[in-house]
């Protein structure tokens, strides 16, 4: 399967990803904290095959705690509960969340 090329990027922002993974997730809480500062989630970076531009960051609400991942040069966002879990969630994928497996 032939990759995307360069001119089939999109521009994408931390913030939209993160939306996605909350409603996901249901989670309608805004950010309490992000690192390493406020303004990642807003900028804007080139989403394609050859990886994310944007730097890394970590978004805490009141229910989850978000971060980007790099599946084979796709770039996502995935959560984790804030706090513990009688039973956890298991394995956070990087796969699409219709792949199914442990990804929920």
């Amino acid at each position: 399967m032939e990759r995307p090329s360069s001119t089939t990027a999109c521009a994408a922002t931390w913030r939209v990803l993160v939306a996605a993974e909350q409603q996901r997730h249901r989670d309608v809480s805004p950010f309490a904290a992000v690192a390493p500062d406020e303004g990642v989630p807003d900028l804007t970076f080139v989403d394609d095959w050859a990886g994310s531009d944007s730097p890394a960051f970590l978004a805490w609400t009141l229910e989850r705690v978000y971060f980007p991942v790099d599946y084979d040069g796709a770039v996502c966002v995935r959560s984790v509960p804030r706090h513990p879990l009688a039973n956890p969630e298991g394995l956070v994928s990087g796969g699409a969340p219709s792949s199914g497996g442990a990804d929920r």
